[in-house]
């Protein structure tokens, strides 16, 4: 799509063919054109945000995947072309943002209902931009001075807040997929020691077993795969849905399982609980289960879901 320039001949002098685009040959002009695209995209999200709340919206303009992928491709394609030979102009890249915005679906409109999520914070989004326009890495404090001073101290003041001991640590994660596995390869660094970085789960003495319950998410089952236990080995605890139990897990046949597993020779590490499950809504007893993993030697995470 979109292919334009002008040849070299040798009545005119050599123009880049690609100058006027976005992404072009001047590093000047071209510094230039990305900052007004930013202005200009920046005043399309200010008249978003703006309007994030007008219920008169409709929430999607809905369309076939084929049906926007012909939308986009009208603003750069030309009769007849096939595929892209230039980079888009300034023009164009505003244009596709202004569709892509069209297009979405609008999360934020108070029409918008989600079990899981809803409409986005506008202070949490102006902090996004701060931290999008610093384009740096929490990984040491020489190039992130602010934001590691800031991530430990946030971290320290939640520890007080939940009362945990001298000496806890805490980490940010992307979402609660990773918080889980996270969890799970702390679950397993306590059960097995620092053995299990050099030798791997050999050194654990026996098949490493995890629980959680049978209607936990998903990323329980994908953390084993990923640290190398096994599906198998993450074992799924049947759930109270009666009136009284309101989807939690057993704990009574949670010991159960633990015990027959440890019967069999296998390593019981971990329980991982759920506080409010993806269909149901079920919260687990944290307590109780505290209670069993003491007994038994196993670390108890909690999966924060709903109630965190």
């Amino acid at each position: 799509m979109c292919k334009e320039g002008v040849e070299k001949t040798d009545d005119a002098p050599h123009k880049a063919p690609h100058a006027d685009v976005v992404g072009g040959d001047d590093g000047g002009e071209v510094r230039s054109q990305h900052t007004a695209v930013y202005h200009r995209v920046s005043a399309l999200l200010g008249q978003y945000v703006d309007g994030m709340g007008d219920p008169g919206r409709r929430v999607v303009k809905f369309a076939s995947p084929d049906e926007i992928l012909e939308v986009l491709g009208r603003v750069c394609g030309e009769e007849g072309e096939t595929e892209r030979v230039r980079g888009a102009s300034a023009d164009e890249v505003v244009r596709l943002c202004e569709l892509v915005l069209d297009y979405s679906v609008r999360t934020s409109s108070p029409l918008f209902y989600n079990q899981l999520y809803g409409r986005v914070d506008t202070v949490g989004l102006a902090a996004d931009n701060v931290l999008s326009a610093l384009n740096t890495n929490a990984f040491t404090w020489e190039v992130a001075p602010v934001l590691t001073t800031l991530e430990r101290s946030l971290v320290r003041r939640l520890i007080r807040v939940f009362g945990l001991p001298e000496g806890s640590e805490g980490v940010f994660v992307p979402g609660g997929s990773m918080a889980n596995h996270y969890g799970m390869h702390a679950a397993r660094y306590a059960k097995v020691g620092a053995a299990v970085k050099r030798e791997g789960h050999a050194a654990a003495g026996g098949q490493l077993v995890g629980f959680c319950s049978a209607d936990a998410h998903y990323s329980y089952s994908k953390g084993a795969s990923f640290i190398g236990i096994g599906t198998d080995n993450f074992l799924a605890v049947p759930v109270d849905h009666t009136a009284s139990g309101m989807g939690s897990m057993r704990v009574d046949v949670l010991e159960e399982m633990v015990v027959a597993a440890k019967a069999e020779g296998k390593v019981p590490f971990m329980v991982g609980a759920t506080s409010g499950t993806t269909v149901y809504g079920g919260f687990d007893d944290a307590v109780r289960l505290r209670e069993v993993c003491d007994r038994h030697g196993m670390w108890l995470h909690l999966d924060g879901a709903w109630g965190g």
